[in-house]
């Protein structure tokens, strides 16, 4: 009988993520309440995900790179706040600083940013470049994303 109610606590925890331990640890007596899950959905325009970039080849491949090397400091997009370790960067930077500038800070780094001379080839700072050319103002978070905590992505709460 007691395998019956380990067996039952088991299947119950597995159908509710987060509570296996909390299962396990009460010795498979009664399962622990969870609040019901909250989530929030974020709608998709399907025409501009379908939509081929009008980018160049090089700005394509610097937007790879941007997601590999760099999106993650500097692009609160796809994060869960927009607060980053590093400054929005667009079109904008690189007509203030120049692009000889912008490549030498690339490549040394700064006191918070780790300098790229030996991980990324000229021809990749380059395409990085060309893809910083791309964006402008418009896609730079508003003062009420830097504000918010959310980017509107899928919200869980409870489970545990």
């Amino acid at each position: 009988m007691k395998s019956l109610k380990f067996c039952a606590a088991i299947a119950w925890s597995l159908a509710t993520p987060g509570v296996v331990g909390n299962a396990l640890a009460q010795g498979a007596a009664q399962p622990a309440t969870t609040a019901p899950l909250v989530v929030v959905a974020r709608p998709y325009d399907l025409r501009q995900l379908l939509t081929q970039p009008s980018l160049s080849v090089a700005a394509r491949k610097g937007r790879a790179l941007w997601l590999q090397r760099c999106a993650f400091c500097h692009d609160g997009v796809g994060q869960p706040t927009y607060r980053t370790m590093g400054p929005w960067l667009g079109a904008e930077t690189v007509q203030t600083l120049g692009p000889d500038a912008l490549r030498a800070i690339i490549g040394a780094g700064t006191v918070r940013m780790p300098g790229f001379r030996y991980g990324l080839l000229t021809q990749q700072v380059d395409q990085l470049i060309e893809f910083l050319k791309t964006l402008g103002p418009d896609q730079k978070p508003t003062a009420a994303q830097l504000a918010s905590k959310s980017s509107g992505a899928v919200v869980v709460k409870g489970g545990e």
